[in-house]
């Protein structure tokens, strides 16, 4: 028996292999503005997975205290408030040490911290030598810029923003117990508490930043050793819970309310919570899940309308086809599929380039920002991105709905009327028309233009919000830049202003490669909606350029009318980003931001008119001979 479905079946998947190959211009760039979309998107949503695996094993690494705690009282912690510390249920490791924080005579701000032995392997908190070595001379005098002084050995912290230059072998004067006494510096270390590599204000009450931090032994110190109290205590607890999670930081906080209770509150306890570089690690966190959450909203309503423009113009072309499907009684399933396959296919293809490009990308990008502020000892590339792929079913979603729905117009229509080509719409009178003294005074390619745009509702409103959306997401990064620069001059938010400066450049770009793609997208459809008009002219003799400018026209009226509402738009966007943000403000934006935004939008506008005359030149004339009916 002959199978009459299978020629049917073939000649049916070729109808669909043939609409990619004619419209393939339309697919990729479908598929790159998905592309660029996502890998944005799922890029900054990976960022804080794929780093804070790093800042925590960080902590692990380098024996980082889980509390420590301050006794407020001028006698220290003696012996026996030690021990009942040690008999805790739970502590695993104590460290002793002397603490203080003072000014030297060239007001620089210092800490230095005192430890019984440097050198201890199950050490809690100890410093990590980088370079040098350990103290090891005793208290000795010295001959200093022309004076005896008492010099004693120590390590200086690296990777602290603001500290002086001081390197292996320099002195440093400093105060201890009211003498005056010199550090000579013997090596360079890092710590786990220090995990910022700007600007530091570190555990203490003081509102004022360190330029140096020593670590020393008592040994290094002589007698004068045994004569400092025992300000902190450094402590580590057997938890069962990983570093800084949720269930942690409940079981760390049981300890410090135990300790405070047993020590009447004259015991100060500070956590990780509290610790400089965690506390600006949260802040930057806490601001890139913000800014992951924001962008998706932008980018979605802005593929939504691209997949409107693109399918759209693709199935008033297939009126014809849609026709014929009906005459040979092709189910109207089919013919949804045909479509769907196209637009989901070429969604679904940037979805997975652009999932991929962006997790593996962005963290990589990302890092060049973050090694500026943080020491991160590694970083875990493999991680998902949940915001991604949210965001990635809302594109397909869309894409699919859009097409649903447009294909859904015109199976409505009746075979017979799809059949024909789709008359022009008539033209009308418009506002600027009453307004004699201006109307007057307009060429009639520019009255043509202007009477185009408002002919064509439907490509006026989509242009239009297309470009106002890319508006607002290069606005958005160039302010976000304004801000990162005007918070550098205060030193609460110099360390964020850094990165998020850095972050607002990559949006910026993102920004204008998205705006590019849409402004090329919606010209070469708009070209390919208007060929048969670029025909008739170039019967009437106009050149090519000419007929180039018969549609640039419209498309820069409407980009430059469109991007100047962009601006307001872009405004209370900002604003409301700010707010969420915590960062940043209206205020902080330079009139550059202003002009830039609005210039970029319109030179992606010139450029992609100048890529696409080719395409204008290609027309031929012939196709104005075709009846419309």
């Amino acid at each position: 028996m002959v199978n009459n479905k299978t020629p049917y079946r073939n000649i049916y998947g070729k109808t669909v292999t043939k609409l990619i190959r004619e419209k393939i211009v339309s697919f990729f760039l479908n598929m790159l503005i998905v592309l660029v979309s996502i890998s944005l998107i799922s890029g900054i949503g990976c960022v804080n997975r794929a780093y804070i695996p790093g800042f925590v094993s960080g902590y692990k690494e380098f024996n980082a205290p889980d509390v420590i705690l301050k006794y407020t009282g001028e006698e220290g912690w003696n012996e026996e408030k030690i021990n009942q510390i040690k008999n805790l249920d739970g502590v695993k490791n104590i460290t002793s040490l002397f603490s203080l924080d003072q000014i030297n005579e060239d007001e620089d701000n210092y800490r230095l911290l005192v430890f019984d032995n440097l050198k201890e392997d199950q050490g809690v908190g100890l410093p990590t030598l980088i370079d040098g070595e350990y103290p090891h001379q005793s208290l000795h005098q010295e001959e200093v810029d022309g004076k005896n002084f008492n010099v004693f050995d120590a390590l200086i912290l690296t990777d602290i923003k603001g500290r002086s230059n001081q390197q292996i072998g320099d002195y440093i004067k400093v105060s201890l117990l009211n003498n005056d006494m010199v550090i000579k510096v013997v090596g360079l270390a890092s710590h786990s508490l220090y995990n910022s590599m700007q600007k530091e204000r570190a555990m203490v009450e003081e509102e004022h930043y360190l330029n140096n931090v020593f670590f020393t032994n008592k040994e290094a110190l002589g007698m004068m050793g045994n004569y400092l109290t025992k300000t902190d205590l450094y402590v580590t607890f057997s938890h069962h819970h990983e570093y800084l999670t949720e269930e942690y930081k409940n079981e760390v906080n049981h300890y410090k309310e135990t300790i405070q209770e047993m020590f009447l509150n004259k015991v100060k306890v500070l956590t990780l919570e509290d610790n400089t570089s965690y506390a600006l690690w949260k802040s930057y966190y806490k601001k890139i899940d913000i800014i992951s959450i924001i962008l998706p909203f932008f980018f979605i309503a802005v593929c939504a309308l691209v997949v409107v423009v693109i399918i759209s113009r693709l199935i008033a072309d297939e009126r014809s086809v849609i026709a014929c499907y009906f005459s040979l009684g092709v189910s109207p399933r089919r013919i949804y599929n045909k479509y769907l396959f196209f637009s989901l296919v070429s969604s679904t293809i940037g979805v997975i380039l652009g999932y991929l490009s962006g997790n593996i990308l962005m963290p990589r990008v990302v890092h060049l920002a973050y090694k500026q502020v943080f020491r991160l000892p590694t970083i875990h590339y493999a991680q998902y991105s949940p915001v991604g792929l949210v965001t990635s079913f809302l594109i397909l979603l869309s894409t699919f709905l859009v097409t649903f729905f447009c294909v859904k117009l015109y199976l409505r229509e009746k075979p017979a009327e799809l059949m024909k080509a789709k008359a022009p719409k008539p033209g009308k009178r418009v506002l600027i028309e009453r307004i004699g003294l201006i109307w007057n005074r307009l060429s009639f390619s520019f009255k043509n233009s202007v009477r185009n745009i408002f002919r064509h509702k439907k490509n006026l409103i989509l242009t239009s919000f297309s470009i106002i959306g890319s508006t607002t997401l290069v606005f958005l990064g160039l302010s976000l830049n304004d801000c990162s620069n005007a918070a550098k001059s205060n030193p609460l938010f110099e360390n964020v202003a850094s990165t998020m400066g850095f972050i607002s450049v990559v949006i910026v770009m993102y920004g204008v490669l998205l705006a590019s793609l849409i402004i090329y997208a919606l010209t070469s459809m708009n070209i390919e909606e208007r060929v048969r008009e670029i025909a008739v002219l170039k019967v009437l003799g106009y050149r090519d350029i000419e007929c180039a400018m018969f549609i640039y026209r419209e498309l820069l009226i409407i980009t430059i009318f469109s991007a100047a509402l962009g601006i307001p738009v872009s405004m209370l966007a900002a604003g409301v980003a700010f707010d969420f943000l915590d960062f940043g403000s209206l205020s902080a934006i330079k009139w550059p931001t202003y002009v830039g935004s609005y210039f970029i939008i319109i030179v992606s506008t010139i450029i992609s008119c100048f890529l696409l005359f080719r395409k204008v030149k290609k027309v031929d004339f012939n196709i104005s001979l075709k009846s419309l009916e």
